[in-house]
């Protein structure tokens, strides 16, 4: 008879229990073997791939890096999560965890809050494009302007998706991470569909902006002015 498969979950929880809660990139990264609030994720990001060699446990601010997706930086490939994981149940049979100094004592925060500080500037509008295999250009908007940010609270917040209202993004977003106790000046850019303004004339808008924890902060309206970058007289 062959052997059972297992369920999801008991794979899962066989994951925990080797790492006892530790997050394979803290460890790797910074020698950190304390237990952290976190979830399982898949090394390959393939969310039907649940097999104890493609799972391991990640610290919420690293889960989220890791599933980001971006151009404007590499991140951390399968082989090398595949490699701090190994290092990580190395260290832990080895009971090094028992060996890090007690943590501070727990004080219950409230989830650190993102401020927009309104002064948005350089808010620009364009038509952007990709060519597709066919060798036509599929259009739609680029958009971005520049705002600063700052945190109430001591930990830092994670941009994760920004779109205009009314619109979906089209192409990766780049993470931007939004530091405590010092203003942050940021480009905010996206590549969105539908194109919600007409070519030539400015186009009054309101951008969504998500981060690690789910939340939405919605900033003022702001007009943002056309710019000419030749795709628009691009044949579709």
């Amino acid at each position: 008879m062959a052997p059972r498969k297992k369920a999801k979950q008991e794979v899962e929880t066989e994951v925990l229990l080797k790492c006892t809660r530790r997050c394979a990139l803290c460890y790797y990264l910074n020698n950190d073997l304390r237990e952290k609030v976190g979830q399982v994720a898949h090394i390959d990001q393939d969310p039907s791939h649940s097999t104890d060699d493609n799972l391991v446990f990640l610290c919420m601010e690293h889960h989220s890096l890791y599933d980001s997706k971006t151009s404007q930086h590499k991140n951390y490939t399968a082989g090398e999560v595949r490699e701090m994981k190994r290092a990580l149940l190395g260290a832990v049979a080895a009971k090094e965890h028992f060996k890090q100094p007690e943590a501070p004592k727990i004080i219950r925060r409230k989830k650190p809050k993102m401020n927009v500080v309104y002064t948005i500037g350089q808010a620009v509008w364009s038509i952007g494009g990709q060519l597709q295999p066919s060798g036509k250009m599929k259009k739609m908007m680029q958009i971005s302007f520049w705002a600063t940010f700052t945190i109430d609270g001591d930990e830092p917040v994670l941009i994760l998706e920004a779109y205009p209202e009314g619109t979906a993004p089209m192409l990766s977003a780049a993470m931007h991470r939004i530091e405590p106790r010092r203003l942050n000046r940021i480009m905010i850019s996206a590549f969105v569909l539908p194109i919600l303004g007409t070519i030539g004339e400015p186009l009054i808008a309101r951008f969504v902006l998500k981060d690690q924890y789910g939340r939405e902060y919605k900033t003022p309206k702001t007009e943002f002015r056309f710019i000419s970058s030749g795709i628009e007289k691009h044949p579709d």
